[in-house]
């Protein structure tokens, strides 16, 4: 896992270092056939960003513009979600934030 900061605005320039960071590094670590997915939200399309996963041979899922977000991860953000608002009712804290994402 990969905690970006509670002070840090995503954009397309901080998204393509976490990019260069963290995910092509992991993308290239992993076994057999893959495709690198993300939705349609306009820092992980911009020219830049595509361009780099390009350039890395990172291949990315089409993603079709208007498309419902069919990703699973979105179900797995939901459970989170109620996990994080049940454990933090009484604290707002980003390092008790941090610390119940990272225990789940």
């Amino acid at each position: 896992m990969f905690i970006i900061t509670h002070n840090t605005h995503m954009n397309a320039v901080s998204f393509k270092s976490v990019m260069e960071e963290v995910i092509i590094s992991y993308y290239h670590s992993l076994s057999g056939n893959n495709i690198f997915q993300q939705d349609g939200a306009r820092y992980y399309t911009a020219s830049s960003v595509l361009s780099l996963l390009e350039g890395q041979g990172v291949e990315v899922m089409e993603w079709p513009p208007q498309f419902p977000n069919l990703n699973l991860i979105e179900t797995v953000w939901t459970m989170l979600d109620k996990i994080i608002d049940k454990q933090m009712k009484d604290t707002h804290f980003y390092q008790d934030l941090e610390r119940v994402v990272q225990e789940e």
